[in-house]
């Protein structure tokens, strides 16, 4: 894809909604065997003091924060962004009341309207993947940063879920192509997030976190895969996923559960 026509994909189909990202935290939600779950891990990596100023870029939904309102300090200041005015309508509307320290706003993690100097830490989780130019948004965070503020960036490895792409794609569904096209996650991965922070960030480091996915049910499952199909492509191979879907049920009889791999991890940088 070009890098406007990219952009436009994911700002009106792709995150138009929460509902694609919902369908993919929700098998995570039930079937991953790390029972901490990976935004209660990802607020356990999170060294700061009892008052900061926090920038979430790429915030979602806000399930970062909707699943451990019970641990944020009381004296956090929480600026939540997301490029997608429709996805971040949500995470207002899921966190309404429940924060009081909380703001929202539309903004592009490539041209952040924010002062210098205005946050001790910039939490980007999962999303550097889509950014066209990440070294424009790596100087946004140097800008927005204070001195020794942090940068935590949690990301996937090459290996995440490639097992679900490569059995969907038995089934000719191709969803391992359209997946590493709508996500990209190769761009900024576990294996080389490290090199392209380290030009501008210091004490750069990677923390891992440990899980994997049994899969007991094959609805979930087929949600997910729908959620990273464009809809033409799924229009035109709906009998292909019912036969996943099939195949899906069948595995699930037979073993009890569907195995499948994830490769994740948060990596920490300090401003200079």
């Amino acid at each position: 894809m070009h890098t406007q026509s990219y952009s436009d994909y994911l700002k009106t189909q792709q995150y138009g909604s929460g509902a694609n990202l919902n369908a993919r935290i929700r098998i995570h939600q039930l079937y991953s065997t790390n029972k901490l779950g990976l935004p209660r891990w990802i607020f356990n990596q999170l060294q700061l003091p009892p008052e900061a100023d926090i920038l979430e870029v790429g915030c979602g939904t806000g399930n970062q924060w909707l699943s451990i309102l019970e641990l944020i300090p009381s004296g956090w200041k929480l600026t939540l962004t997301d490029f997608s005015a429709g996805i971040l309508a949500e995470a207002e509307q899921n966190l309404a009341g429940k924060l009081p320290n909380v703001r929202f706003q539309v903004a592009d993690a490539q041209q952040l309207p924010f002062p210098d100097h205005s946050f001790d830490a910039v939490i980007a989780n999962h999303m550097l993947y889509h950014i066209p130019d990440r070294p424009k948004a790596f100087r946004e965070f140097q800008r927005v940063l204070r001195p020794g503020g942090k940068l935590y960036a949690a990301t996937n490895g090459k290996h995440h879920m490639t097992a679900l792409y490569a059995w969907a794609d038995r089934f000719g569904l191709d969803t391992a192509s359209v997946a590493a096209a709508a996500f990209r996650v190769g761009g900024f991965s576990l294996e080389n997030g490290a090199e392209q922070l380290e030009p501008y960030f210091d004490e750069v480091h990677l923390e891992a976190y440990h899980d994997a996915l049994e899969v007991t049910e094959a609805g979930p499952l087929i949600d997910y895969i729908v959620s990273v199909l464009p809809a033409g492509i799924l229009e035109e191979n709906l009998h292909k996923l019912e036969q996943f879907q099939q195949w899906a049920q069948t595995e699930i009889s037979e073993h009890g559960a569907i195995h499948i791999p994830k490769s994740a991890g948060l990596f920490i940088a300090t401003n200079r």
